[in-house]
């Protein structure tokens, strides 16, 4: 199986505040896993296209989507691909101010991954299926 084509890691923050981003470009696509807080899991995933709203997934008892699905909207727009975003973020009884500690870090985070992917790569060409589909075009040399 092919591996991404490039990774990069972004973290901001420290101790029960540190949020962390792993990403991967493969071909038009984009893969994200946030995690962070005392306790990183896979709590939502969602996904977005270009210009499309995200559709998100929580697991039961869990709020991710809130990380997820704007994440996933952000990356797809601002970058022209496909966005798939994972995250699990947890603090033990977090209070609201907290919340808005992690919030204004994950804010952080998604701007400085922003500038540097934006610089890292271009969109891929894309060409169109007949079904709808979009895939990177075979026939461009990479």
């Amino acid at each position: 199986m092919a591996g991404a084509e490039r990774r990069f890691v972004f973290s901001v923050g420290e101790g029960r505040y540190l949020l962390e981003a792993d990403v991967m470009l493969y071909g038009d696509s984009i893969l994200l896993h946030l995690a962070g807080g005392e306790r990183p899991h896979v709590g939502a995933a969602a996904a977005a296209a270009p210009g499309q709203k995200a559709k998100c997934f929580s697991f039961p008892g869990h709020r991710d989507g809130d990380w997820a699905a704007p994440f996933a909207e952000r990356l797809a727009n601002a970058l022209s691909r496909n966005a798939v975003v994972t995250a699990g973020v947890h603090i033990d009884a977090a209070e609201r101010e907290e919340l808005e500690t992690l919030a204004r870090g994950a804010n952080r985070l998604i701007d400085s991954l922003l500038e540097t992917l934006g610089e890292a790569c271009a969109p891929p060409e894309r060409h169109e299926h007949p079904a709808g589909c979009v895939f990177p075009d075979p026939d461009s040399a990479e």
